[in-house]
């Protein structure tokens, strides 16, 4: 957003076109990528971004024939084109979206961000313009979406706020020194962390697997805790990393602390010393 809003129509006119060589090239791009991420087992967000360049020729090519250098010009010697009206309206709900994300943050949350309510009122500022040049047929709203978009994106970059995935795991670094620290080299580290972490992986420099997807590979379906407690028992000099809240459930005679980092501990059975 906001571009794809006019991808449908960038579509329309590319298939209208399709004996051309620009919409055959767009048409083929996304319908065969399209069935091959659709074939996929695995599914992730980021595998629809090679899909991104060909959405963009096709809104591109839409916006195309809505643009007039005469309205940069400020002479009209033509009427100006009707655009869409789902644009003005989605575009002012977008809008409105903004707005209401930046008061959130800005003074309504529970901890308030105000940088983040910066970014927001940026990207508010753009939508809201944007929207007031579409009611007034004024082809200059491409302009506008584009350098403020630019410059919210940079905005964004330039914040701790780029990569949200990041807030939602546990720090790596701090997490791989006690692995590093506490076990040999070449050492198989269990976690009870539902998910591969890659980063953990280099940063200790061990293997760090989940403890449920260890057992799930060998046809063993188990909780965190039973898999836990199933590899201390069973794996000699085992080594485990796991949450504290995992770690309360454990028997306190049965585990040997090895580290501990932000909510993490790493433990081993305390029988083989």
């Amino acid at each position: 957003m906001p571009w794809l809003l006019f991808v449908p129509q960038g579509l329309r006119l590319a298939w209208e076109n399709r004996p051309l060589s620009w919409a055959k090239l767009v048409l083929v791009w996304a319908s065969v990528y399209l069935l091959v991420i659709s074939l996929m087992q695995t599914k992730l967000p980021w595998y629809v971004l090679p899909l991104y360049p060909a959405l963009a020729l096709v809104g591109g090519s839409l916006l195309a024939t809505v643009w007039n250098a005469e309205d940069v010009m400020g002479v009209r010697h033509l009427p100006r084109r009707r655009l869409a009206i789902a644009w003005v309206g989605l575009l002012g709900i977008l809008a409105i979206a903004a707005w209401g994300i930046s008061l959130y943050f800005g003074r309504l949350a529970p901890t308030p961000q105000p940088d983040l309510a910066v970014i927001g009122i940026a990207v508010a500022l753009t939508l809201t313009v944007a929207t007031g040049l579409m009611i007034l047929r004024d082809s200059q709203f491409i302009l506008v979406l584009f350098w403020g978009c630019y410059v919210s994106l940079l905005m964004l970059m330039v914040s701790p706020y780029w990569l949200w995935e990041l807030q939602e795991a546990y720090p790596v670094k701090p997490v791989a020194a006690i692995v590093r620290q506490g076990t040999p080299p070449g050492s198989l580290v269990l976690t009870s962390y539902p998910h591969s972490r890659p980063s953990l992986n280099f940063y200790s420099d061990r293997t760090v697997v989940s403890a449920v997807a260890f057992y799930a590979e060998r046809q063993i379906i188990l909780t965190p805790e039973a898999a836990v407690s199933k590899y201390l028992q069973e794996t000699h000099e085992p080594y485990v990393l796991v949450d504290h809240t995992l770690l309360k459930q454990l028997s306190p005679g049965r585990v040997r602390t090895l580290g501990q980092a932000e909510n993490w501990t790493l433990i081993s059975d305390s029988s083989r010393r």
